[in-house]
């Protein structure tokens, strides 16, 4: 059994190393039709359609990266809250009209 075990974690070793073109390139496909559909719609688009697109987008890199450390790395982060926090303070006060 111990040759077959051995043989076994050799197979999977090599089965986890490989990478698939087919798979690498069905995840890519997304990220280029997303960043084809955000070159192209400032030209076809109003400017209350825009401001709505970069909400969504500020909004899914920070879910994104929240996913990423409390996902996946099992971490707890209140950086994310604090520097959201603090970027909306600073352009709601830059944005707000001079006296």
């Amino acid at each position: 059994m111990d040759h077959v075990e051995k043989i076994n974690k050799q197979e999977l070793a090599k089965n986890k190393n490989t990478l698939n073109v087919k798979e690498v390139f069905a995840a890519t496909i997304p990220f280029i039709l997303l960043f084809i559909f955000y070159a192209f719609t400032p030209r076809f688009a109003c400017e209350k359609y825009l401001t709505l697109l970069n909400y969504i987008g500020i909004d899914v890199l920070l879910v994104l990266g929240l996913n990423l450390l409390m996902g996946y790395a099992g971490q707890i982060s209140l950086g994310h809250a604090a520097f959201y926090g603090l970027g909306a303070y600073t352009s709601a006060i830059l944005t707000k009209p001079a006296p």
